[in-house]
């Protein structure tokens, strides 16, 4: 009895063009496009977000540079104009990155109780580091330093210093930082390399060896928050409850209520 042999039907077909192809390939024999392999397609895509992230921190870098250590830097008015552009930039990355990072903008599960226990914690420690820095700039540098008096000609000055020094950080630099950063070094390294990663950043862009010492711990909170809750917000609050009683905080020393 005759046996006859079967042929296997090659099922493959192109991503592109949707002609058969080889099982093994790599490019499609019609069209040549690419075809859709794990590692090539994971590969690519660290890549691409290596770098973005490369891109993105590297022009936060040179303006943060420029701003603490060049004289034309002094100021209100380039105050602004450094605050304005990494503002823009960032929000410019977040909306490249919408699809990305449109998760973080929901706020699934929101709870009173957690917004006043983050705000509490938050308002604790703002005293705490802002006693204890009070005291390391007198001891060490023999110097005092407000960020009111940058606003202090303006009128309103006290609701603009509120505005620049808390809210606008607490917006732009928690979308930077944990959102285009750590969100973006998740698909490089797991998620608490990624929190300490942007944690170490974002402290020492902040050009001070004494606010990186709370600084790091401050951000670490801040990543490890955003993970767990799944949602910027509450590392939002956060943000701006501990800079809003930095503020307050020298309101009341320079007697200004």
């Amino acid at each position: 009895m005759e046996v006859s042999e079967e042929i296997p039907v090659n099922d493959r077909h192109c991503l592109n063009c949707n002609n058969n192809i080889a099982e093994d390939a790599r490019f499609c024999n019609h069209c040549g496009a690419l075809q859709g392999d794990h590692d090539i397609d994971d590969a690519l895509l660290r890549q691409r977000t290596i770098t973005l992230l490369s891109v993105f921190f590297a022009v936060h870098l040179l303006v943060c540079l420029f701003a603490n250590f060049s004289a034309a830097a002094r100021g209100l008015v380039p105050l602004l104009i450094f605050d304005g552009t990494l503002s823009v930039f960032t929000l410019g990355y977040v909306i490249y990155l919408r699809k990305e990072l449109s998760c973080l903008f929901k706020w699934n599960n929101f709870s009173v109780l957690k917004v006043l226990g983050y705000a509490l914690v938050a308002i604790a420690l703002a005293i705490v580091v802002n006693y204890c820095v009070k005291w390391l700039n007198r001891t060490i540098f023999d110097t005092e330093t407000y960020y009111y008096y940058a606003f202090s000609h303006l009128r309103y000055a006290k609701l603009i210093t509120l505005l620049f020094v808390a809210l606008q950080p607490a917006i732009f630099e928690e979308l930077a930082f944990r959102g285009v950063m750590q969100e973006g070094l998740k698909k490089i390294v797991d998620t608490r390399q990624a929190i300490f990663i942007t944690a170490f950043l974002f402290s020492l862009l902040h050009m001070s060896i004494i606010s990186f010492i709370w600084m790091l711990p401050f951000a670490l909170w801040l990543g490890y928050v955003r993970n767990k809750e799944q949602t910027i917000w509450y590392g939002m609050l956060i943000h701006f409850c501990f800079n809003a009683t930095a503020c307050f905080f020298e309101f009341f020393e320079l007697n200004l209520f």
